[in-house]
C-alpha cells in the first residue's frame, strides 16, 4: 500500500509541474522531499518484511529508465588529443577503481593538472575524490597519487543514498519534458531543497547535495551535472571568479544552443540583495540559461579551458515571461504590474536592458506606485496596503511588493 502511495505522489508531482506558470510558482520542493521520505520509508519497511524481490524489480525499471534517458557529458575529454585521453582514461579508471595511485607518461605540471582536472570536473559521481593530488618520477614513468575522502563500504553507502535521493528527484521529471524544462526542474529543485553554508561538510563534491542538503557553489554546480546528465541533457561544471571569488556554475545546451545555469546564485540567500523582503521571494531566476552577456556582469571563466561563447538569450527567464523591457517605459511598467494585480498576485518582477533603464525606472518609482494605487482603487474597490521596492544592481531587475 505504502509503494502504491509513493507512485502516485510521484504522478502528482509531474501532473504539477507540467501545469505550473512560467513566473512565481509553487516550488516542487516539498512534494519531492516526502517522495523521497515515502521512498525511504518504503526500503526500510521491505527490509524489516523481508520483501527484497520486490524492492528488487522496482530498482531494477528505476535504473534502465536513467540507462534510457542518461548522457555522459564528458565535455573536457572532447578538447583533448589522442595521447592526452589514453592519460585521461588511466586516471577515471584509477579513481573508479579507487587505486591509490596510477602511472601515467612523463609530462609538465601544468599538463597534469589540466588532464587531473578534466577528470575531477568531467565525473561529478567521482564524490570521494579529492581536489588535490601528489606526484612522483618513477622508472615506468609519473606516478599520480589520489587521495579520497572515503573508500569501500563507507563510499557504497553514500553511493547508494545519492542514487536514491537523485532517483526520487528525477522522478518528479514531467514526462516528455524538453531540454529547458529539465534545466529549470533541477535548477528549482536544488535551490529550493539545498542550503547555502560555507562550513558545510563535503562541500565540494555531490554528497554534501544528496547527504546533507547544505553545501557551496561546487556542490551545487556537481549536483546540477550530476541530475542533468542523468535526465538526457548535455551539461558541463566551469570554474571562474564571480564578484573577484573563486565560484563553479555550469553551462548547458537546450535545443543547440548554450547557455550558463548558475544554480548557486538561484538561492536568495546567497545573493546580494536590498533589504529582507528579497530573501523571502525565493528562487532568483535570472542565472537559469542565461546568456554571457548577463552572466559576464559578474562572473569570468577560467582560462584553463575553451568554452562555448553561450551568447543566445532566447530562454532568459524574463524575456520568456515577457517581464523584460528595454527601456524604462512608464507604460510598459504599469500594464505588467496591472496584471500582476488582477492575478492577486502580491509582487512584480520586471527586468531592464541595463544599468541606466533600470535607474530611470527607479527614479520614476514614486509616479509609477502613485498609478498603481489609483489602478486598483479603480479596479477593485479598495486600496493597496504598503508598497515598496528593491532592486537588483547586477542583472537590472526591479521587485516591487504589495499588501
Amino acid at each position: 500500500m505504502k509503494r502504491l502511495l509513493s507512485s502516485i505522489s510521484y504522478i502528482f508531482i509531474s501532473i504539477a509541474l507540467f501545469f505550473s506558470g512560467v513566473m512565481l510558482e509553487v516550488s516542487p520542493s516539498d512534494l519531492v522531499r516526502q517522495v523521497v521520505q515515502d521512498q525511504i520509508d518504503i526500503d526500510d519497511q521491505d527490509q524489516a518484511d523481508d520483501s527484497k524481490d520486490a524492492s528488487d524489480d522496482k530498482d531494477d525499471a528505476v535504473v534502465q529508465d536513467e540507462a534510457d534517458n542518461q548522457i555522459n557529458t564528458r565535455y573536457y575529454y572532447s578538447l583533448m588529443d589522442d595521447s592526452k585521453k589514453e592519460n585521461y582514461d588511466r586516471i577515471q579508471e584509477a579513481v573508479a577503481g579507487e587505486e591509490k595511485s596510477v602511472v601515467l607518461d612523463v609530462m609538465d605540471q601544468e599538463e597534469l593538472k589540466r588532464i587531473f582536472l578534466s577528470v575531477y570536473y568531467d565525473y561529478p559521481e567521482y564524490f570521494w575524490l579529492e581536489y588535490y593530488y601528489s606526484y612522483k618520477s618513477t622508472d615506468e614513468g609519473m606516478e599520480l597519487i589520489f587521495n579520497y575522502n572515503c573508500t569501500g563500504s563507507e563510499r557504497e553507502k553514500r553511493e547508494a543514498e545519492i542514487e536514491q535521493q537523485a532517483g526520487a528527484i528525477l522522478a518528479g521529471l514531467p514526462a516528455g519534458a524538453g531540454d529547458y524544462d529539465k534545466v529549470k526542474y533541477v535548477f528549482e529543485t536544488l535551490v529550493d531543497m539545498t542550503k547555502y553554508e560555507l562550513d558545510a561538510p563535503d562541500n565540494q563534491n555531490i554528497y554534501s547535495v544528496f547527504g546533507n542538503w547544505t553545501t557551496v557553489c561546487a556542490g551545487y554546480a556537481k549536483a546540477t551535472k550530476y541530475l542533468l546528465d542523468r535526465a538526457g541533457v548535455e551539461c558541463f561544471y566551469v570554474t571562474g571568479l564571480a564578484d573577484g571569488e573563486p565560484h563553479a556554475w555550469n553551462i548547458v545546451q537546450c535545443d543547440g544552443q548554450y547557455y550558463y545555469v548558475d544554480t548557486t546564485w538561484g538561492d536568495p540567500l546567497y545573493q546580494e540583495t536590498q533589504g529582507e523582503e528579497m530573501q523571502k521571494k525565493g528562487t532568483a531566476y535570472e542565472y537559469l540559461c542565461c546568456s554571457r552577456e548577463l552572466l559576464f556582469r559578474t562572473h569570468t571563466p577560467d582560462e584553463e579551458f575553451t568554452l562555448p561563447e553561450c551568447t543566445d538569450n532566447s530562454l532568459e527567464y524574463y524575456r520568456m515571461a515577457g517581464r523584460y523591457l528595454e527601456s524604462a517605459d512608464q507604460n510598459a511598467i504599469l500594464e505588467i504590474m496591472k496584471k500582476d494585480i488582477d492575478n492577486d498576485e502580491k509582487q512584480t518582477e520586471i527586468q531592464f536592458s541595463g544599468g541606466d533603464a533600470l535607474d530611470q525606472a527607479v527614479a520614476q518609482i514614486d509616479s509609477t506606485l502613485q498609478q498603481v494605487r489609483e489602478y486598483t482603487k479603480s479596479k477593485k474597490g479598495k486600496s493597496l496596503g504598503e508598497l515598496w521596492y528593491t532592486y537588483r544592481d547586477n542583472t537590472s531587475i526591479l521587485i516591487v511588493y504589495w499588501e
